[in-house]
């Protein structure tokens, strides 16, 4: 009785077709992609992801002290922490109450893509960035990303699928919000520094919130926060040089 010995078993280098195909088909990694966004749409709650734009980086120290957040982009997100924030919580330390909440954020690849990065002018372009910021209004918290987790789960498929992003409570420090999400740019004008003027009794005009303005003789600029004509206050931030 003859019998036919398989190729795949006699060849020392099988052919594609003779190989475990652990890394799925197209088909089936579109469907999982597909089963994955639908449960972060139908489970998770929105979010508005915020770029940073750099202004003067120091090279040697690899941070930013001056940089501006400008627009934001509404994108859905899954909690991880579904059982409250995570972190050491309310500390009461030697200069006040410390808020040191932490969260992680699941985000879709494909959501991500079509919602942030083909809009959105990303200091790395195709994923989320360490140092930007995630605003939730279901919360009214800031959060700002400390780091991104590409290879979990990991490689279903051989595919990655979500982007997962590790947050922190954000702590203001000058930065630029120019945002358009009212409650976070009111950040910026309730916590940076801040020159009031009063001018005296005469003169025309008024000034208007966000409006940039110079002073004659010195050339120092700030941006307007409030002014008061009744009492002719004006209160300016973001300030450059010495008024």
């Amino acid at each position: 009785m003859s019998h036919t010995v398989s190729s795949c078993t006699q060849s020392p280098d099988p052919a594609p077709s003779c190989r475990l195909r652990l890394n799925g088909t197209n088909a089936e990694q579109n469907l999982l992609n597909d089963l994955i966004t639908e449960s972060i749409d139908i489970y998770g709650q929105d979010v508005y992801y915020i770029p940073r734009t750099l202004v003067k980086e120091d090279i040697l120290f690899t941070e930013d002290t001056m940089s501006t957040f400008n627009g934001a982009y509404l994108i859905r997100a899954y909690c991880n922490t579904v059982d409250g924030w995570e972190g050491q919580g309310d500390l009461l330390s030697k200069f006040g109450i410390r808020i040191e909440d932490k969260t992680t954020f699941v985000v879709s690849r494909r959501r991500f893509q079509s919602a942030v990065d083909t809009s959105a002018d990303l200091i790395v372009d195709g994923r989320p960035n360490e140092g930007d910021l995630i605003w939730t209004p279901w919360a009214s918290s800031l959060y700002q990303i400390t780091f991104v987790e590409h290879e979990k789960p990991f490689h279903q498929l051989g595919k990655g699928y979500v982007w997962e992003i590790k947050c922190e409570l954000f702590e203001y420090s000058h930065e630029d919000l120019n945002t358009g999400i009212v409650e976070v740019d009111n950040i910026e004008d309730a916590e940076s520094y801040s020159l009031d003027l009063t001018f005296a009794a005469g003169g025309t005009g008024n000034y208007t919130v966000g409006e940039v303005v110079t002073g004659g003789t010195s050339g120092a600029t700030g941006e307007v926060v409030s002014w008061n004509p009744t009492t002719r206050s004006l209160r300016l931030n973001n300030l450059t040089g010495a008024f």
